[in-house]
């Protein structure tokens, strides 16, 4: 029977969800995390992608059609013929939605915003040997007569893990400074305000934390840790 080589990855490498949930894991689990980022299973299709492009879709046409979301969510609900795997995606794509349908108003103000969607491919971050995939779904653009306040949306899918205080403020810090090396630009900001996480199932939405120079301290003694036990994993 032919059975397929798991990928490995050479050099360390992380996203910025499982080196948040590193910083606050213990020992065995942060072993564990590095052995899967290390041995990635085979590809698969994003678990909340038809929800994650919808919401993109929404703040790139402003953040004020909530047609956009509706529309997705009658489209899931016509879909036939699935299988037990399929169903259940599409309940949990549906779920998303209503949840960020329902605090969409409590959320972000992007009036004064210039939205894009974000990039899949593009750099990543590289703190202490280790590079970590950020790319943030949204970019936002503030502008105004003296110059431009560049920012990001990040989007966060768990239905039954929300985001606390702690995990958001590290995924925040490590998409904060994805900002300041990859987006700033001569006569542009980055201001810690404007470095959003918005965890959709739970409606809550965290920004740079006023302690982020500590919280990137943790964030570079982790990635030294991850270094150092790569080969070994």
């Amino acid at each position: 029977m032919k059975t397929t080589k798991s990928r490995v990855r050479k050099l360390a490498r992380i996203s910025v969800n499982k080196l948040s949930d590193y910083l606050i894991s213990t020992a065995h689990s942060r072993k564990t995390i590095i052995k899967d980022q290390k041995h990635p299973k085979p590809f698969k299709t994003a678990y909340y992608q038809p929800a994650e492009n919808t919401i993109i879709n929404y703040f790139v046409s402003g953040g004020r059609n909530n047609s956009i979301i509706d529309t997705e969510i009658k489209h899931l609900r016509s879909l036939r013929n699935l299988s037990d795997y399929q169903k259940k995606r599409n309940d949990s794509n549906i779920l998303a939605l209503k949840n960020f349908s329902n605090t969409i108003d409590e959320i972000i103000n992007l009036e004064d915003y210039s939205i894009t969607r974000g990039n899949t491919d593009v750099e990543k971050l590289e703190i202490a040997g280790v590079k970590i995939s950020v790319r943030p779904e949204v970019i936002l653009t503030s502008k105004s007569t003296n110059h431009d306040d560049i920012g990001v949306i990040k989007l966060f899918f768990s239905k039954n893990n929300p985001l606390d205080e702690e995990m958001g403020d590290y995924i925040t810090t490590i998409t904060h400074q994805w900002v300041k090396n990859n987006l700033k630009i001569q006569k542009c900001n980055t201001p810690n305000e404007l470095t959003f996480v918005l965890d959709v199932f739970n409606g809550k939405i965290f920004t740079t934390p006023k302690a982020f120079k500590q919280r990137l301290k943790d964030v570079k003694a982790a990635c030294e840790e991850i270094n150092i036990m790569w080969p070994h994993m």
